[in-house]
């Protein structure tokens, strides 16, 4: 009777693992989707509100106007690097050696890179980006206050 207790105990708990694991976020869905998002965005096929709406989080002190500022940053970016975006890979950042990613803000979950093929009409190059997990969604940047400061993470080259 004891070895069935103990084996129901083992066997709950490997199926609650295996639930819990349900739960996280499907990170190549997200990186996949962000990609979409930035090819339609490229391609004129999506607003650059609706991109930084979805993709750059605020924190109370940071209004909409610092996420339209940050934001259009990143965007440029990209436009001016591609016509359009291939995702390569995407992978977690355990290892924060690149400046830009060191000391995320607390409200950071994880940190993954996306590491994209930027196309042009006559070339074409690979650059890695950051995609933030913060509250289980994907976002590119994250804007808030750094004492009197409005700042953005990852920072912008």
């Amino acid at each position: 009777m004891r070895i069935l207790v103990i084996f129901t105990i083992i066997l709950l708990a490997m199926i609650m693992s295996g639930c819990l694991s349900l739960l996280e976020p499907d990170i190549g869905a997200f990186a996949e989707q962000t990609v979409y998002d930035l090819n339609r965005y490229l391609k004129g096929n999506l607003d650059e509100n609706q991109l930084i709406d979805t993709y750059v989080h605020l924190t109370d002190l940071a209004t909409s106007s610092d996420a339209e500022y940050y934001g259009s940053m990143l965007l440029n970016l990209f436009s001016n690097s591609a016509s359009e975006v291939e995702l390569i890979s995407y992978g977690e950042t355990s290892v924060k050696s690149p400046q830009e990613l060191q000391q995320p803000p607390s409200w950071v979950e994880k940190i993954y890179t996306l590491n994209l093929l930027l196309k042009t009409n006559t070339a074409k190059t690979s650059d890695s980006f950051a995609m933030l997990i913060i509250n289980g969604k994907p976002y590119l940047l994250t804007v808030y206050a750094s004492g009197s400061s409005i700042v953005c993470y990852p920072k912008i080259p």
